[in-house]
């Protein structure tokens, strides 16, 4: 009984991480704690529920509700979008309710703009945090601590961008994750070009960004790297 009772905690504590973690390029960590805590009085339950439907209820119904209420409609859609891929990726939602709730919940998104995704490969939180501060509302930003067995993308087209400043993930999921994207190498000074173009040159494309570089300049580049792409298309 103990070590089951264990185990659901750590379950549910990495729920809410994960929400925190995705409202984190929004909202600081005192305006998240109260969100969170306001979204849970409203659900009439006493906690964050652990997973499947009840859990996207709860995202899709009062957290949203109050994300729309404090950062509009555009931006509680897209954080809405990067908690269902994040939580996908965790097997939260891996009978996936979602999509029936999303469908019958969340007003239709105008998509005639090019929406700019992003992923960012680092175990930095807070590099995470001031790339999606910097970008625009509307774009969706993921954070992997490393290269997942599958990457999934926020968006068509991407942005992949490779914080290399502590070492280079194992090449052959290098490959299969950048092949055909626009890539960005933070960290490329640290690293022989001979050998950057041979792990990259599957990529549609790949920057060199110097590991000096801050968040705030590497967020400019995506949408560089962004629009260039786009007018191309």
């Amino acid at each position: 009984m103990a070590a089951a009772l264990t185990q659901h905690r750590l379950r549910l504590h990495a729920t809410v991480e994960l929400i925190d973690e995705v409202l984190a390029s929004a909202l600081s960590e005192e305006h998240r704690a109260k969100l969170i805590a306001e979204a849970v009085r409203q659900s009439g339950g006493e906690q964050v529920p652990e997973r499947g439907e009840e859990l996207a209820r709860f995202v899709v119904g009062p957290l949203r509700q109050l994300l729309e209420a404090r950062l509009g409609g555009t931006a509680a859609d897209s954080l809405l979008g990067q908690f269902r891929l994040v939580a996908e990726h965790a097997d939260l939602l891996s009978d996936d309710p979602f999509e029936t709730i999303v469908d019958s919940s969340v007003r239709p998104v105008d998509r005639s703009h090019r929406e700019l995704g992003v992923v960012l490969i680092t175990p930095d939180l807070e590099a995470f945090s001031r790339l999606s501060r910097r970008l625009p509302p509307t774009a969706i930003v993921l954070r992997h601590p490393r290269l997942p067995v599958e990457l999934r993308a926020p968006v068509d087209e991407p942005v992949i961008v490779i914080d290399a400043r502590e070492g280079l993930p194992e090449p052959t999921a290098l490959s299969r994750a950048t092949g055909g994207r626009d890539v960005v190498v933070w960290g490329a000074d640290l690293h022989p070009d001979t050998t950057l173009a041979i792990l990259f040159g599957a990529a549609r494309s790949w920057v060199r960004c110097g590991s000096e570089v801050m968040p705030d300049d590497l967020a400019a580049l995506c949408e560089t790297l962004a629009m260039a792409s786009a007018t191309a298309g």
